[in-house]
């Protein structure tokens, strides 16, 4: 599970390129909110069975923000139990319910209590909790490499046999789809007149990109292979922009319109591991496939992630958490065929170098969350396998003690509570702005009008404030018809 993937907040209206309608009255307060043009960033390495270790860390900075959170509150040693299940990530709106499906009696802590965490699209596609993400990774590990195949590309050289059942990823994918959806879609889901949950996310709620390597045959300019990123929102170019040789990225144009489950497989196809994911656009005789995108420089997506908000200018760069995948840098000295090809793999997947170039912009907000010593496990690493008892709990274990001794060290402890403390601050600031914090924290949008008379009574409002305004000045401020008709997520209840 490769996903070399990046969770934005392009929160600046309106991200990349996108112009929606607007309305008068809007407030300048929120246009000159500096927390509101800075987009925050978390890029997350590619690693497969290591992207276990990036929950880790997720994790841990949960728990440094929880304890931000209640040192930016005030809270005194006396005041933090009958403080502790107030403060959460979704402030000043209620926790959602059902926002978690691990058990609830585990749920004792602050952290625990976050919001959408950020890894790739089961958190900010699903909006799903640290503790989640992490049972989620573990099952669908086990599904996905715990049976790998006798006769592969890996072991035996086989050119056309890749290592694990691309099948199997699939299924794995659609039991997630199922289970995180939101109600709604799950709903849609059930019915017999809906496809799968697409990968577009809300305007104005977190955004996610995916890197993925993208080749085509038969179509009108031939053979052509190249980065291509599996947007989740809208990316346009803007007239008169000239691309040069600093914007390689692109493939502008609306959202990823692909199912969620086939985002998730193009963006971890893993060469020698995973077959490519194989599209013909209909009417078409060309054939798209995409495979992981996680090699070279884009193993770690924190540079093209930079440039995607640069791009249009729509904002500023605001805090840049970058969390590795504590990727050995060894080589074993073997001479097989086999240790060959992994050095070459391991040598191409290698993120370090685009932290040094982050490094050099001196982005007065960037924290690296990585062990730069390195934990030597192949992507693929899970044993025991499937067909022994408890799979995959050496495998986890080797990961979490590797973690505990790193977290010790004073300096990431100190990293990790300063990276927390900013973090903190600007999600309180934003929350200052309750409309737009609303619409981020809880992805409700889509707000109409219940007067049945009303000449807007089927036109979305961006957010609440903007319907309030349309209120105050079309319904003078008729109780009546003062509270909206609107969509926002809804969690669904643990199986």
């Amino acid at each position: 599970m490769n996903d070399s993937a990046t969770a934005t907040d392009p929160d600046a209206p309106p991200p990349f390129g996108q112009r929606n309608r607007t309305h008068t009255g809007l407030s300048t307060i929120a246009s000159q909110s500096v927390e509101w043009q800075e987009q925050n960033l978390l890029s997350l390495d590619g690693g497969g069975i290591r992207g276990y270790w990036s929950l880790l860390v997720l994790k841990r900075l949960m728990e440094a923000i929880g304890d931000a959170e209640r040192e930016q509150e005030g809270a005194t040693p006396q005041a933090v139990g009958a403080q502790q299940a107030e403060l959460h990530s979704f402030l000043p709106f209620p926790y959602p319910e059902n926002a978690t499906q691990c058990d609830i009696s585990r749920i004792t802590k602050l952290h625990e209590r976050d919001a959408y965490s950020l890894i790739a699209m089961m958190l900010s596609r699903f909006r799903m909790t640290v503790m989640d993400c992490l049972n989620e990774y573990e099952r669908m590990s086990n599904r996905i490499f715990g049976r790998p195949r006798w006769f592969s590309q890996r072991n035996l050289m086989i050119p056309w046999w890749t290592k694990y059942s691309a099948a199997a990823m699939e299924k794995a994918f659609e039991e997630v789809t199922i289970r995180r959806s939101s109600r709604r879609e799950r709903q849609a889901l059930d019915s017999q007149n809906h496809a799968d949950p697409k990968f577009e996310t809300t305007h104005g709620t977190c955004s996610t990109f995916a890197t993925t390597i993208r080749r085509s045959t038969g179509g009108t300019a031939g053979s052509e292979r190249s980065l291509h990123l599996l947007r989740s929102y809208r990316h346009e170019n803007r007239p008169g922009r000239t691309l040069t040789a600093t914007l390689p990225v692109r493939n502008f144009g609306p959202a990823e319109s692909m199912r969620i489950c086939q985002v998730a497989r193009a963006a971890t196809a893993a060469p020698f591991y995973f077959k490519e994911i194989v599209f013909r656009p209909n009417g078409s005789n060309e054939t798209v496939y995409y495979s992981d995108g996680g090699f070279g420089s884009t193993n770690n997506p924190t540079a093209v992630a930079i440039q995607e908000i640069r791009l249009h200018g729509n904002g500023r760069l605001g805090a840049i958490v970058s969390i590795g995948t504590a990727k050995a840098d060894t080589d074993s000295g073997r001479q097989s065929a086999r240790a060959h090809v992994e050095r070459a793999f391991d040598a191409a997947t290698n993120p370090s170098e685009v932290h040094v170039t982050v490094l050099r912009q001196d982005h007065p907000h960037y924290w690296r969350l990585n062990d730069e010593k390195g934990l030597e496990l192949p992507l693929d690493d899970w044993k025991p396998t499937y067909f022994t008892g408890n799979p995959g709990s050496q495998t986890m274990q080797t990961i979490k003690d590797k973690f505990a001794h790193w977290i010790a060290d004073r300096d990431v402890i100190e990293m990790f509570n300063a990276c927390a403390s900013e973090l903190v601050k600007r999600r309180r600031a934003r929350a200052q702005l309750r409309h737009r914090w609303e619409r981020f924290s809880t992805g409700a949008s889509g707000f109409q009008c219940q007067d049945p008379g009303c000449s807007s009574e089927h036109e979305n409002f961006y957010h609440r404030g903007r319907f309030l305004e349309h209120w105050q000045t079309q319904h003078d401020a008729c109780e009546e018809f003062k509270e909206p008709l609107f969509t926002d997520w809804t969690y669904q209840a643990r199986p």
